[in-house]
């Protein structure tokens, strides 16, 4: 198997390899993502280029680059907030009760990915848009168009919190079924961080986990630091995921 670098998958590029249910869930809810920034994109082109054929100084299409984001921070919160919904009711269809913790956990990631697509994503975006039209790359239809295209990959990531909640419902729901064990008088069941065998691992940096580091068997859900995706330095494009032990061999998912 091919191995690539987590930080130079296209964006686009289906993630999340295999034919289970969660990978296509992920893939579709990424698909989504790129599918959204790819209209406002063609949007953003064919007023830039009126602009440049109307005399627009640099500073007059920032103007406009910045009147057109709302739009777009709009619409990847939308999709996003829609994604963790998604996401939780997928992971609880593996058999698991609607606990309140899980409804707790829905609306604070849903509350995080509004703040991650407004104070990262959007600013990021314009940022991108800034530097290329600081090297005159909104002036030229081509560069233009490959310009805004290669910044496709910035929301294709956030695919990856798709798949974070996936497996936090699935720790919810664990860390409630080893309540169950413990009242009965029997031990929690490990857990397995899994290492996706396609990837190059990320590495922890800045205040966040790399995959490689949280490889290996857990005693317990309490034991496990974070989920795939969750405070991971690849923001899920690893695409590590977990299992559990029970009835003598590992299985993905709780239920």
């Amino acid at each position: 198997m091919t191995t690539r670098r987590y930080a130079d998958i296209v964006s686009g590029d289906d993630l999340r390899h295999g034919s289970g249910a969660w990978e296509r869930a992920t893939n579709a809810h990424q698909r989504k993502l790129t599918r959204a920034f790819d209209r406002w994109g063609i949007g953003l082109r064919k007023a830039i280029e009126a602009l440049v054929a109307r005399g627009a100084t640099d500073s007059e299409i920032m103007m406009m680059v910045d009147l057109a984001l709302p739009e777009l921070e709009a619409t990847m919160a939308r999709i996003c907030r829609g994604g963790v919904t998604g996401a939780a009711n997928l992971s609880l269809k593996s058999g698991g009760p609607l606990l309140p913790s899980v409804t707790s956990e829905i609306i604070r990631k849903q509350l995080e990915s509004d703040t991650l697509v407004k104070g990262s994503l959007i600013p990021g975006i314009r940022s991108k848009l800034g530097d290329l039209a600081s090297r005159g790359g909104m002036r030229d239809s081509k560069a233009l168009r490959t310009g805004v295209m290669g910044i496709r990959s910035m929301p294709a990531s956030y695919a990856g919190g798709y798949w974070a909640m996936i497996f936090e419902v699935q720790r919810h729901l664990g860390k409630d079924k080893e309540q169950t064990r413990q009242h009965e008088g029997l031990s929690p069941e490990p857990i397995l961080w899994v290492l996706e065998p396609g990837a190059d691992h990320c590495m922890d940096a800045g205040g966040t986990y790399g995959c490689t580091t949280l490889a290996g068997e857990y005693e317990s859900w309490d034991h496990l630091p974070t989920v795939p995706a969750g405070q991971t330095t690849c923001r899920g494009n690893c695409r590590c995921h977990l299992k559990v032990f029970r009835n003598g061999e590992w299985t993905r998912g709780v239920y």
